[in-house]
């Protein structure tokens, strides 16, 4: 079994990854995880490196898995961090290439001070959308089936989000899934009715206190292009101030 306290406190208290001063923050559904053992580490390293709302996305995988990422020649571009790349760098105002989003996926993406910033609407990670393992590893009543468990998060975590991009003002902060139970939160963290959000090319756009939002479909959803991220990343890019070696903007 999990640990209960440990467990309640990383689902009420981890947000993601990055720098909440970063001038966009991309807010998903939920992270992918692995089975029991995979979870009970991924909680004691977060015990043991503090219990932070966000960590060092690199620092906090090598704690867990003492691999260190930074230092393989080549890493493996993951499908959704990928298109989110693509979205950062023309926001910068960079031309992304497959080489230089692997070169930021490696050293910049997630990191503490990075001036990107990854969040989840739910906190708990799992193998696949629909599945819930954590009534069996658990005996937290919220956690014992899945409906409880977002009855339970699902509003507590939107008002905090919507409450960090008030204290922290970011400039665009793109929701990404479609997924009804987790898109019906996006127009309320941004405070606008999805009525009122404008269409552009399967994407939903709106202005709210300075912040623009964006509502975009998975990026590993059908029909989801790299070009595509990066032009709407192009659109936002006048809001974007972000200096970079030329490496990650190339």
């Amino acid at each position: 079994m999990l640990d209960s306290e440990l467990l309640l406190c990383f689902a009420d208290r981890f947000y993601g990854y990055g720098d909440l001063t970063a001038p966009i923050w991309f807010i998903g559904m939920e992270e992918g995880g692995g089975g029991e053992e995979n979870i009970r580490k991924r909680l004691e390293t977060w015990d043991a490196r503090g219990r932070k709302q966000l960590e060092d996305i690199a620092g906090y995988h090598e704690a867990m898995t003492a691999e260190d990422l930074t230092r393989r020649k080549r890493v493996r571009i993951q499908p959704t961090w990928e298109k989110l790349i693509y979205f950062q760098m023309a926001a910068e105002a960079g031309t992304p290439t497959r080489e230089g989003v692997r070169a930021f996926q490696k050293f910049i993406l997630g990191r503490e001070a990075s001036a990107t910033c990854l969040l989840e609407l739910m906190p708990l990670p799992k193998k696949t959308a629909g599945s819930w393992p954590y009534g069996t590893w658990t005996d937290v009543p919220e956690l014992w089936s899945r409906s409880l468990y977002f009855a339970h998060f699902a509003v507590k975590r939107a008002t905090a989000l919507r409450q960090l991009i008030e204290d922290h003002s970011p400039k665009v902060v793109v929701f990404y899934g479609k997924s009804a139970e987790f898109s019906c939160h996006w127009p309320w963290i941004a405070g606008v009715k999805l009525s009122d959000w404008e269409d552009a090319d399967k994407w939903h756009v709106t202005e709210r206190g300075g912040v623009h939002y964006m509502i975009a479909p998975h990026p590993v959803s059908h029909g989801s292009r790299n070009e595509v991220w990066s032009d709407m990343g192009a659109r936002v890019s006048g809001r974007v101030e972000v200096k970079r070696p030329p490496i990650f903007n190339a």
